[in-house]
């Protein structure tokens, strides 16, 4: 969605470099020998100093940022048009809101027009009212409308025809996310609608038929006490490579991330890796994917497993109880399996959440960043990464099945975020950040 938010610093934690590609200009001191910065580490303009930015986007390899006067700067790993791999202004002014995807970004800008530019250049995108937000997956655009509408589009198509979502009259959508292979929406009235690929059950609409843009999945969706939820934001899995990858369950497939009036969070799709934040304990490959939308810190779905193994925050239980209850997102220990449940994120108000290719990220209400999903390469920034002998990465079983608050960044402000398919990026705000001391914030 368009943003509105306080400009920060940008930061991003996951691959930097590799077989030949630069994926983010940072400082090298925080680029490890296998070109990964398993920390958040501060993204470099080059001559242009420190730039504060109010939105960015990242999919695979591409990533597009808008600055505080409304301009915006791209980088990829692989060049295309203006584009290379360092980041470069390609709007001096004028852009409202932007989203990257598969070798092009998109921009809209404050008269309501839309460009996508690609390694042609700059190409219009016809839409039939102003368009006000965007975002974008792989070869796919949505397009909000200012009248509410939206719509979605190809980079496939040469002429970029919209397609409009099918809704009933006076129905008008108010946010939305474009996934690699699905999507969703959600209304002013708080209905959820999903639609594209759905064999590992991300659409949640309990099973695992996919379907179109022409015929979306109106989703129902109940809360544990069986109160119908509010639903206010919505986030479908980027940087996801194909369809082909997805077989069925404990695979590495999307997921659909909504969240409540009331800060909570829901998933559907994938479990594999801990996705699903259902286990107290290391998960690889559970038994069952969400078909239906699962409430975060709801009933704990472990397998057995023995001896159980904590990940993420619980690891920590033994030496540091309530910094550990903190990151998990609890008031109090006392809450974790209390029930049966997780209660993970009970004691916080989730705002927004976003899936990536085999991790996830959200955003609490007071600017705390928690990650989980399978850390290899640092993508989700947590200390557990690099918990293997002698603190060493660890290489397997780097799944963090607890979504747990970055450590780095704990004692900083988030003011957004994103993620990629080997990244997650953070804007900070500056008020709350250390002076510099180095390149990157590790954590202790």
């Amino acid at each position: 969605m368009a943003s509105t938010q306080k400009a920060g610093v940008l930061h991003i934690t996951g691959v930097m470099q590799g077989k030949g590609k630069i994926f983010a200009p940072t400082s090298q001191k925080a680029v490890d020998t296998a070109g990964d910065c398993p920390y958040f580490t501060e993204v470099l303009f080059g001559d242009a100093g420190r730039v504060l930015v109010t939105k960015v986007s990242a999919d695979q390899g591409v990533f597009v940022c808008i600055d505080e006067g409304g301009g915006a700067w791209a980088w990829s790993s692989k060049a295309f048009g203006p584009v290379g791999n360092a980041p470069t202004r390609v709007f001096k002014e004028g852009v409202v809101d932007c989203s990257a995807g598969c070798g092009f970004i998109v921009t809209v800008h404050t008269d309501g027009s839309v460009l996508c530019t690609t390694s042609a250049g700059n190409q219009p995108v016809p839409t039939p009212d102003p368009i006000q937000a965007c975002d974008s997956a792989n070869n796919k655009i949505l397009l909000l409308s200012t009248v509410g509408d939206l719509y979605q589009v190809s980079t496939n198509d040469k002429a970029m025809v919209p397609t409009r979502l099918p809704l009933a009259d006076g129905m008008k959508v108010q946010a939305f996310s474009c996934g690699s292979i699905h999507s969703a929406a959600c209304t002013t009235s708080g209905e959820v609608f999903t639609w594209g690929f759905n064999q590992s059950g991300c659409l949640g609409n309990g099973n695992r038929k996919s379907c179109g843009i022409d015929s979306p999945c109106k989703v129902d969706i109940a809360s544990p006490d069986g109160s119908v939820p509010f639903i206010r934001s919505v986030g479908c899995t980027k940087g996801q490579a194909g369809v082909a990858q997805v077989k069925g369950t404990g695979q590495e497939g999307p997921r659909t991330h909504l969240v409540d009036s009331n800060g909570g969070l829901y998933i559907a799709g994938t479990t594999h890796k801990g996705l699903g934040a259902d286990h107290m304990n290391k998960t690889f490959m559970p038994e069952k994917d969400h078909l239906n939308f699962y409430k975060v810190g709801g009933k704990a779905r472990d397998v057995k497993v023995s001896p159980p193994v904590p990940t993420g925050a619980a690891e920590d239980i033994a030496k540091s109880p309530a910094g550990a209850a903190r990151r998990m997102g609890m008031q109090d220990l006392d809450e974790f399996g209390k029930g049966g449940c997780t209660n993970y994120l009970s004691g916080v108000r989730i705002v927004s959440s976003a899936p990536a290719h085999i991790h996830s990220a959200a955003l609490s209400e007071d600017g705390r960043l928690f990650t989980w999903g399978c850390g290899s390469n640092g993508r989700t920034g947590l200390a557990a990464f690099m918990r293997g002998p002698g603190g060493s990465k660890r290489t397997m079983k780097c799944y963090v099945s607890t979504p747990t608050q970055v450590e780095s960044i704990e004692a900083m402000r988030v003011l957004g975020y994103a993620t990629g398919r080997w990244w997650t990026l953070a804007i900070i705000d500056p008020a709350t950040m250390p002076a510099r001391r180095g390149s990157t914030m590790q954590n202790k």
